[in-house]
């Protein structure tokens, strides 16, 4: 499909469409690099895309330790970076991929040359103890109910009412290959992430974008942190938290408007 390859490198599994100006992209806490092929498919031609697998996702490395953070993922994201000889990328986040991204201009602001977060996880580091065990609580529905029936009752949450059959299969497929160990982990780094307070050390362009009916993050809370960063803000309708699966044309079309704002 328009020259998507998988590839293992340095232990890490993940998509590549090869091209010029290649976007990096950052699956979400129950997703995996597989729900970018649509997007990837709808890129302008000549556009590169490289989509990973987080540590310990479908066939990538676990992470070393067992309560990691955001930095613990973007450190494997710069070296696996390095690794492909990628130089300065627009770098998309989306939900807790959006916290590795913010993780990652922290410690290699040097290979990011502009930030596209959407349907962001905001992280709970400064919520409530109360709050924060609620998150834990996913794990456990998960570790009781198995990884298929967890995907098939949770899935339909990430998408709108109008969403088709194919974007509800391919978030459900995402959902139930979860590994317990690995889910474990995002949840931990979820649980402790700050995105604010990492972006607030980034200087470069950034992008915010949610779908309208997202109800995961909603729209108000990323309407929010980009008036705060004073960035740009876009909807996609309709659409619901996994906005590049619902409407894959219209968030490619949008990250192409923002690449080449930025690019020229």
């Amino acid at each position: 499909m328009n020259g998507i390859e998988r590839h293992l490198v340095d232990g890490l599994s993940l998509l590549r469409r090869r091209g010029t100006a290649p976007v990096i992209c950052l699956h979400g806490i129950g997703s995996r690099s597989d729900s970018w092929r649509e997007m990837f498919s709808a890129l302008p031609d000549g556009r590169g895309a490289v989509a990973w697998d987080m540590p310990g996702y479908q066939g990538s490395r676990p992470i070393a330790t067992p309560v990691p953070e955001a930095v613990h993922y973007a450190e494997c994201l710069r070296d696996l970076v390095v690794a492909l000889g990628l130089g300065p990328c627009v770098m998309i986040g989306h939900s807790l991929g959006a916290l590795v991204a913010g993780a990652f201009v922290r410690i290699a602001p040097e290979q990011v040359s502009g930030l596209i977060l959407a349907d962001p996880a905001l992280g709970y580091a400064e919520k409530s103890s109360e709050a924060k065990a609620k998150v834990f609580e996913r794990v456990v529905a998960f570790h009781d109910l198995g990884a298929e029936e967890y995907a098939r009752q949770r899935a339909a949450r990430l998408l709108s009412e109008s969403a088709s059959a194919e974007a509800l299969s391919i978030v459900q497929s995402g959902m139930s290959a979860l590994h317990e160990p690995a889910y474990a982990r995002a949840v931990h780094m979820l649980a402790h992430g700050n995105l604010y307070a990492d972006l607030r050390h980034w200087h470069g362009p950034i992008h915010f974008i949610s779908g309208a009916q997202d109800i995961v993050t909603p729209p108000a809370g990323t309407h929010d942190l980009a008036e705060r960063l004073a960035a740009p803000f876009d909807l996609i309708a309709p659409a619901g938290h996994a906005s590049y699966v619902e409407r894959p044309r219209a968030f490619a079309d949008l990250v192409a408007r923002i690449c080449d704002s930025w690019e020229y």
